[in-house]
């Protein structure tokens, strides 16, 4: 027997749970970011101490950087699944992915923080977010093919906007 939220006319799941799953792992990413910053070592005085904490506007800014684009691109899986009506298996294994890359955020910043002289930090931390892009993109790509999992009234005009709209974190 179906369930009071099924319509057996339509094929595929209901987006419910893999909104959850996103919902979950950008809260805990984006807390997770916090976690990159370090309180300053005992200091002798103001001085000393205004020095430490100054000593760490590099992390600080990759913490509000990363959480801004996290921010970002929960808005747009946001917008997305405003739009998209049910999932599939294939779907559902494009945003793990997308998710796994979330979740990769708080060590890039780290790493990125860490390391800011070294160029495969930055490499690392902008693939991370090209990858977040990419995989976007491709959720849209494959949801609105053919109306796969959107509604089939969906303008095309709006698909093709909103495609051309989500790499733009990376950039």
């Amino acid at each position: 027997m179906a369930g009071p939220s099924s319509d057996v006319s339509e094929p595929g799941m209901t987006t419910h749970r893999v909104e959850a799953l996103a919902d979950g792992i950008f809260a805990i990413a984006m807390t997770l970011l916090v976690l990159t910053l370090a309180l300053p070592e005992a200091a002798k005085g103001p001085t000393e101490f205004h020095s430490l904490l100054f000593g760490q506007l590099d992390k600080f800014f990759c913490y509000g950087l990363s959480f801004v684009l996290l921010a970002i691109f929960w808005v747009r899986h946001h917008q997305q699944f405003h739009f998209i009506k049910r999932t599939d298996g294939k779907h559902l294994w494009i945003n793990i992915f997308f998710l796994m890359f979330v979740a990769l955020i708080p060590f890039s910043t780290s790493l990125v923080g860490d390391y800011s002289w070294e160029l495969l930090a930055e490499v690392f931390f902008a693939s991370n977010m090209f990858m977040l892009s990419m995989l976007l993109l491709c959720s849209w790509a494959y949801a609105t093919n053919h109306h796969r999992l959107v509604d089939p009234s969906l303008d095309a005009r709006r698909i093709a906007l909103a495609k051309r709209g989500m790499p733009l974190p990376c950039l």
